[in-house]
């Protein structure tokens, strides 16, 4: 009896070695590396890059070719990037764990984070989901520094007795900081 007890725990801790020694080989040799990645074109995507590429697929076949062929204009980028926050913080279900909040987090600066750190919503079993769409921006002010974005929006809020749709007006407030654009404040008439 003794004999067979010590077999099994001979043959699990001979599998549970093979697993470690796997599991060890795997993470410590053939996982590929930062650099091993760069080489075979794999590159890590930023958040810069995610909102430029949204920008870019915002914008029409016309003006994509234009945009590739010259840089990002100042003016649009601060268009596109306030478009953006406003969108995906406007856009939220009281069932979603506040991921409105989470996404637009690497766009603002600290003082607006801390704004939105107490935008929590409760959640609900009772649905309340809420799209908001800009329908049209317009650079109201821009110099090196700060900027300002005026937006027009429409709010969709969806209940379980029906829908309502709102006209919304406000600005966005833009500062550069460290040669990066980031939201200061968003404020609706």
């Amino acid at each position: 009896m003794m004999d067979i007890r010590k077999r099994i725990f001979i043959a699990i801790g001979i599998i549970i070695g093979l697993v470690l020694a796997f599991l060890l080989f795997y993470f410590f040799v053939l996982k590929p590396t930062g650099e091993d990645q760069q080489e075979e074109g794999i590159t890590p995507t930023t958040t810069e890059q995610d909102i430029e590429q949204e920008v870019m697929e915002r914008l029409t076949p016309d003006v994509q070719s234009t945009l590739e062929a010259e840089p990002f204009s100042e003016e649009t980028y601060v268009k596109q990037v306030s478009e953006i926050f406003v969108e995906r913080f406007g856009t939220y279900s009281n069932q979603n764990d506040n991921q409105h909040i989470e996404d637009v987090l690497p766009l603002v600066t600290d003082q607006m984070a801390n704004w939105l750190s107490m935008q929590d919503l409760d959640q609900s079993k009772d649905y309340v989901g809420v799209t908001t769409k800009v329908i049209a921006s317009s650079v109201e002010q821009i110099d090196e520094d700060s900027a300002t974005v005026l937006v027009e929006a429409q709010r969709i809020t969806e209940t379980t007795l029906g829908e309502e749709k709102e006209n919304l007006s406000g600005s966005v407030d833009l500062v550069k900081i460290n040669d990066d654009w980031k939201i200061d404040g968003l404020y609706w008439d």
